[in-house]
C-alpha cells in the first residue's frame, strides 16, 4: 500500500495521535477555501500560505524527531531486557600481595 492509497479511516487515525498536525491541516484547508475571505490577492494567500507551510514543517520535524526519541527508547530497552548491563566495573583490578624483595 503507497501512502496515496491510505484508507481514509486509517489516514484519520493518524491524523488524530498527532493533534498538532491535524490542527495544522485543518488550518491550511481553510486556508485554502478562503472560508474567512481574508485574502483578496494573490499576494496576501501566498504570504500567509509560506508562513503556514513554514510552521507545517517546523511542526513536522517536532513529530518525526519525537517518534525518533520514542524508537530509540523503545530499541534501547529491548536490549537491556536481553541482560546487556552496562554500569561501572565493580574490581579494584589487582591487588598487592606485599612488598617483594
Amino acid at each position: 500500500m503507497t501512502n496515496k492509497d491510505m484508507p481514509d479511516n486509517l489516514l484519520i487515525e493518524r491524523l488524530n495521535k498527532e493533534p498538532a498536525l491535524r490542527s495544522r491541516i485543518v488550518d491550511l484547508l481553510e486556508l485554502v477555501s478562503n472560508s474567512s475571505g481574508d485574502f483578496d490577492t494573490a499576494n496576501s494567500a501566498e504570504v500567509q500560505v509560506i508562513e503556514n507551510l513554514q510552521q507545517f514543517g517546523g511542526e513536522l520535524l517536532t513529530a518525526w524527531a519525537n517518534e525518533a526519541e520514542r524508537t530509540c527508547q523503545r530499541r534501547s530497552k529491548s536490549c537491556d531486557d536481553k541482560g546487556t548491563k552496562h554500569g561501572k566495573k565493580k574490581s579494584a583490578g589487582i591487588q598487592s600481595m606485599g612488598k617483594s624483595n
